[in-house]
């Protein structure tokens, strides 16, 4: 009787497992993406920066909301974006570290990359500067103003690259095989990872499918 019922236990499995069409193939996502609501995403996004807390303000400044840049990693999840810049309230000059009311908004000299323009605290293209009375020169330089790059451009050294680029497929596409959905037509979008200063993923892991 025992082994009647388990035969039986196992004829009932077997037909319900085989039965069951609904099983779906696990997402994996290519290198530089990870799973986010049942679809791979890029494992960098652009987040508002975190509001300065009052004490950590000088005195007669206000916090700059910018967007920054915050990555994903499989241990921490998403990071947190970084602190805000601050910038002195009107008729007051920054020393990077105070507000005085004793300088001069001298116009920002530094040349700009491509696809560029000046950021917080330069973002009109002037820069606060304090005399020294025992160097008899002003500072900080015209030339030290912050930038940052246009949207869709990402900061790498000295220059502005694209954030996303789309290129060409150069994995070698097998016999009796088509290019994958997110590989149509042998093209592949590309994520710049500022962190290795590399796009990802590579143009070689595009994705292809078999001809029934």
């Amino acid at each position: 009787m025992k082994i009647k019922l388990f035969l039986l236990f196992i004829f009932v499995f077997i037909l319900f497992s085989c039965g069951n069409n609904s099983v779906k193939t696990p997402l994996i996502c290519e290198t530089g993406y990870h799973i986010e609501n049942n679809k791979c995403v890029f494992n960098w996004k652009k987040e508002l920066c975190t509001s300065l807390l009052p004490e950590e303000l000088p005195e007669n400044a206000y916090s700059v909301q910018d967007e920054v840049i915050i990555y994903f990693t499989e241990n921490i999840g998403w990071s947190k974006p970084a602190k805000c810049n601050w910038k002195c309230n009107e008729n007051y000059f920054s020393t990077s570290t105070k507000c005085v009311t004793e300088g001069i908004k001298s116009q920002c000299t530094n040349i700009l990359p491509e696809n560029a323009h000046y950021s917080s605290p330069n973002e009109d293209g002037f820069i606060d500067r304090i005399y020294y009375e025992e160097l008899n020169e002003y500072f900080p330089s015209t030339d030290s103003c912050n930038w940052d790059c246009n949207e869709n451009f990402y900061k790498t050294e000295n220059k502005c690259v694209n954030e996303i680029k789309v290129v060409n497929c150069t994995n070698i596409l097998p016999q009796n095989a088509v290019w994958s959905e997110s590989n149509a037509n042998g093209l592949l979008i590309q994520g710049f990872n500022n962190e290795l200063n590399v796009y990802e993923p590579a143009p070689d892991s595009c994705s292809f499918d078999c001809l029934e």
